[in-house]
C-alpha cells in the first residue's frame, strides 16, 4: 500500500501528460511512444460490439460520435477505472450496409428460433409461477410441466450450492414469513434459460453461531474495503475536478 501510494502522484502526473499529449496530436502513435506505453489498433468494430474497451459506454460513444469522426481529433482521455484511463481515434469508417441474403439467411433462421424460443419460455414460466402463486405445490407444478424442479433449505447469501443470480434473486424479493404464503420471482441463467422461483420463508441470521474470531476478521475486512473505495474515489475527485503539478 505505501508503494501503491508513492506511484500514485506519478501515474496522476502522467494521465495529465497523457491529455496534454493527445489534444494536438495528428495521431496516438506518437503519445503512445513517448509515455513507453503501446498504441493498439482493431479490425473494423458496429455498434452492436461489446468487447475489449467497446464495452464502456463513454468509449464506444465516441467510437460512433459522428463529429470526432469527422473532426480528425483524437477523442478525451477516458476514465475506464480507478488505474484504467484509455484514448481512442477513429481511423476509418463504413457506413451501414444491408447484407445479401444469401449471407444473412442462416443468422436471421437462428435468431427467428431463439426469439420464438424465448417467447415460449417467457409464456411457461408466467403460467409456472401463476400456479405457485396460487398455491400449487413446486414439485407438482414442475411434475405436471415436465420441468426440473429443486429446493434450497435454510440457503444463506454465501451458499454455493444454489447458482449465483438465483441466490441474488431470492434475496431481493420481499420478506416472507414461513406459514404467511408464498412470493415468487424469475431470472435468466447465463444460458438464457428462465428459473421460476418461489420463496417460502425467510429466516434471519443468527450472529451467534459466527465464531468471534471470525466477526473480527469480517468487520476488519469490511473497514478495509471501504477504505480502498473511499481512497479510489477521493483521487479519482482530485483527478476529475482539480488542477494540481507534482514536483518529481
Amino acid at each position: 500500500r505505501v508503494q501503491s501510494q508513492r506511484a500514485r502522484p506519478k501515474f496522476v502526473s502522467a494521465v495529465e501528460q497523457l491529455r496534454d499529449l493527445v489534444f494536438n496530436a495528428p495521431d496516438l502513435s506518437s503519445p503512445a511512444a513517448e509515455l513507453g506505453v503501446d498504441a493498439q489498433q482493431i479490425d473494423w468494430a458496429a455498434r452492436s460490439d461489446s468487447s475489449g474497451l467497446l464495452a464502456f459506454p463513454a468509449v464506444k460513444q465516441a467510437a460512433f460520435d459522428a463529429e470526432l469522426r469527422e473532426s480528425g481529433h483524437n477523442s478525451e482521455v477516458f476514465e475506464l477505472a480507478p488505474d484504467h484511463y484509455a484514448v481512442i481515434r477513429i481511423e476509418g469508417y463504413r457506413p451501414p450496409a444491408t447484407k445479401p441474403l444469401e449471407q444473412v439467411r442462416d443468422q436471421i433462421a437462428e435468431t427467428l428460433k431463439r426469439e420464438r424460443a424465448a417467447e415460449l419460455a417467457e409464456t411457461r414460466v408466467a403460467e409456472v409461477l401463476e400456479a405457485l402463486q396460487r398455491g400449487d405445490s413446486a414439485e407438482k407444478v414442475a411434475k405436471d410441466a415436465g420441468l426440473e424442479w429443486q429446493v434450497a433449505v435454510r440457503s444463506g447469501r454465501q451458499d454455493t450450492a444454489v447458482p449465483e443470480k438465483v441466490r441474488n434473486q431470492a434475496f431481493s424479493l420481499p420478506r416472507v414469513a414461513a406459514g404467511e404464503g408464498v412470493v415468487t420471482g424469475q431470472v435468466i441463467d447465463d444460458n438464457g434459460d428462465r428459473i421460476a422461483i418461489q420463496l417460502s420463508a425467510v429466516f434471519d441470521g443468527d450472529d451467534s453461531l459466527v465464531a468471534e474470531k471470525r466477526k473480527k476478521e469480517l468487520y476488519a475486512s469490511a473497514l478495509r474495503a471501504g477504505s480502498a473505495l473511499s481512497f479510489s474515489a477521493y483521487f479519482s475527485g482530485v483527478l476529475r475536478d482539480a488542477d494540481i503539478k507534482y514536483n518529481q
